[in-house]
């Protein structure tokens, strides 16, 4: 069964690249997973979408989010234009969803964003599988 990849936000995508610890042993992937979570649901306010329910674990199942993370890490790490990559990182990083106006931010949601889609067509198109 394949995990459908819904998130499709640049910034979104970009913030789980930076805050994922990709390669550590088990514990330590814990450790980072949580970190992880934590960043970004301090980088994005609720209204992007993110809420509770996507981080909670069902039993021995990865959380919703988990499982999107881990497809939005092996997208970029199968990514084999460097250039492409290194500019759709660049477009969507962290530091420059901070520096957009908070009406701009609204525009912008976790999945179904309609800002990437729209506004942001021409660097959106070079994620790989788009």
């Amino acid at each position: 069964m394949s995990v459908q990849f819904k998130i499709n936000c640049g910034f979104a995508r970009v913030a789980i690249r930076q805050f994922s610890e990709v390669g550590r042993g088990k514990n330590e992937c814990d450790k980072t997973t949580l970190e992880r979570n934590e960043k970004f649901q301090k980088l994005f306010p609720p209204s992007f979408g993110v809420n509770d329910s996507q981080f909670k674990k069902y039993g021995h199942r990865e959380s919703p989010f988990d499982r999107n993370c881990k497809k939005a890490n092996a997208i970029f790490s199968k990514w084999s234009n460097k250039e492409k990559k290194r500019q759709y990182i660049e477009f969507f990083s962290p530091h420059k969803w901070t520096s957009l106006s908070a009406a701009t931010k609204r525009h912008h949601s976790m999945e179904n964003c309609m800002q990437c889609a729209v506004v942001n067509t021409s660097i959106q198109e070079t994620f790989p599988g788009i």
